[in-house]
């Protein structure tokens, strides 16, 4: 028995089974998604139609004849290849967020000494912003990507060349999944090309991670050609929320989310209503007027976004963003200048810009998701740094 008990780890265990077990509850009780939402139908008609037709062909709510992002899809479109039923995506999705929430666990205790907080913190914030399991959201994607990530970025003991390709491997899928993750890519190709230097690795590992992406986007690039004969499709559902956010009426609350005829601009509605334009003439159109937008009111389309970031970091995490902001400074102050503390003011700048970005188009909760499996270790590092200041005054009292 004291042999199982050394070869299990149950906190390990308990990180991983409670989270998707507390999300899977409140979805029964609480949720107010009780259908099957339009993302799940998109990705899944996505699928069935290219293993019908054999094209990547968008046909539900968000456009028209639209190529898809190819990770996220493809990866829906080779398992309903093998029949997979809309229950096993479920099954897949509470598999992702145990196995996020074991990363996180594994990072914090890398940090620490002990984990559990990170997980906390991870589960309250995906209860927050509502995501059902049963729904095909790519956010069940990427957050395990990003948290595969962190965990590679403070994990010792893997070889160096393996720890960024690995690296490289989980930022590029992350970024192909959600295109507001491009920052993050960046920095991870960045830093892998800063170590290949600094530590002489061989040549072939920067070649790996700049050129084999290239191959990737370059065989994207040309799907999409052949599908709607443009070289960069996009989608008329991000075209227009950027549009809407950014008009010079537009307010912090303005979004494609919840607009009205009142908070935006003749021009914008006429596009946004006209029947004979096809979706691309629509997608430019739509681009066009943002950037006179932006060219004609750049001082209010700063404020605007701005005062909408801000708002977003308070309003959407009721303090839990104040709180991660803390611990990464306390981190920032508690750490000795090295790798560990360098990561941590990446990951600050990184949250930073992806609230920004995603500030400028779609107002959503479930939108900066992104940030918060670093923000989850930095709201940890509140509780382990109490701790440990009480267990040194204390030691200090009875000596």
């Amino acid at each position: 028995m004291q042999c199982l008990r050394r070869r299990i780890d149950f906190r390990r265990c308990l990180a991983f089974l409670l989270p998707p077990l507390l999300l899977m509850l409140y979805q029964l009780l609480f949720s107010e998604y009780t259908s099957l939402y339009p993302d799940a139908r998109l990705y899944l008609s996505i699928a069935d139609n290219f293993l019908h037709t054999g094209h990547f062909i968008q046909t539900d709510r968000v456009g028209v004849e639209i190529v898809v992002p190819f990770a996220y899809p493809l990866y829906i479109t080779l398992l309903r290849a093998v029949g997979m039923p809309l229950v096993g995506f479920t099954v897949l999705n509470l598999l992702s967020v145990g196995a996020s929430s074991v990363f996180l666990y594994d990072t914090e205790r890398r940090l620490f000494g002990t984990g559990g907080f990170s997980c906390m913190a991870y589960t309250v914030i995906l209860l927050r912003v509502d995501l059902p399991p049963s729904n095909l959201y790519v956010e069940f994607f990427y957050l395990f990507m990003l948290c595969w990530l962190q965990w590679l970025a403070f994990r010792e003991g893997l070889p160096p060349k393996k720890r960024l390709l690995l690296m490289n491997i989980a930022g590029f899928l992350a970024f192909a999944s959600r295109p507001v993750l491009a920052p993050i890519y960046a920095a991870v190709v960045l830093y892998t090309l800063w170590k290949c230097v600094k530590e002489r690795l061989s040549r072939a590992l920067p070649v790996a991670v700049v050129v084999v992406p290239l191959l990737i986007f370059a065989f994207n690039t040309a799907v999409n050609y052949r599908e709607t004969g443009e070289i960069i499709p996009i989608s008329n559902y991000a075209a227009d929320a950027v549009c809407f956010a950014l008009n010079p009426n537009s307010t912090i609350w303005t979004s494609q989310l919840n607009f009205t005829a009142d908070d935006t601009v003749p021009e914008l509605l006429e596009i946004y209503g006209n029947g004979a334009l096809s979706l691309s003439e629509k997608n430019r159109a739509f681009y066009a007027l943002t950037r006179q937008f932006v060219l004609h009111n750049t001082g209010h389309v700063v404020s605007v976004t701005l005062k909408r970031a801000w708002t977003m970091f308070f309003y959407f995490t009721h303090g839990m963003m104040t709180a991660a902001l803390l611990g990464a400074l306390w981190m920032l102050r508690r750490t000795p200048r090295g790798e560990t503390r360098s990561l941590v003011l990446a990951e600050l700048v990184l949250s930073a810009l992806l609230v920004v970005i995603t500030s400028a188009g779609i107002y959503e909760a479930r939108y900066i998701l992104p940030v918060w499996p670093a923000a989850a270790i930095h709201i940890a590092a509140i509780p382990h740094y109490v701790l440990q200041w009480y267990c040194v005054r204390r030691h200090a009292k009875q000596k």
